[in-house]
């Protein structure tokens, strides 16, 4: 009897043990397929291609292609701690995977957004910074988005889901 309850409780801990790595390495995968959380202002830049100007305007020149994960800028922008402003021809791309993609704005505008290259829509940013829903597909998918930004527009930071 002692030895079957013995039996019943190594049972168990493997079970328990195989269903947390279980579900750990599924939750694990699920987050590698989602690109992070991705921050545009100078203090938590790493995610850009190439390098963001300290504190101040900078022109950049947008490369042709933007590996998934990463951003690049076009055009003229000046960048403080936690965001970036656009200031003349500004653009950025982003290489993504994801369903959705929510990106933060603020100041008064527009920005239009390009999805592979194909134009979507014109987003109207008004106000205090505010998340943007600029993606919404029915999968998971990787995708180059480009913004082209009016002057004054301020970006915080990307999110994806």
């Amino acid at each position: 009897m002692q030895a079957a309850h013995g039996l019943r409780q190594g049972v168990e801990r493997v079970r328990s043990e195989v269903t947390r790595t279980a579900f750990g390495q599924i939750a694990a995968g699920l987050s590698e397929l989602t690109s992070p959380e991705t921050y545009l202002g100078t203090a938590r830049s790493q995610y850009m291609q190439g390098n963001l100007a300290p504190v101040g305007s900078a022109t950049y020149n947008l490369p042709l292609s933007v590996a998934d994960g990463r951003y690049a800028l076009g055009g003229t922008w000046r960048s403080a701690s936690d965001f970036i402003t656009a200031v003349h021809r500004a653009r950025l791309t982003i290489g993504f995977q994801a369903r959705h993609v929510y990106l933060v704005m603020g100041g008064t505008g527009s920005v239009r957004e390009y999805l592979d290259g194909v134009f979507l829509r014109r987003v109207k940013v008004r106000g205090c910074p505010t998340l943007y829903t600029l993606v919404n597909r029915a999968s998971d998918a990787s995708g180059q988005l480009t913004l082209d930004f009016s002057a004054g527009i301020s970006a915080y930071d990307f999110t994806f889901g």
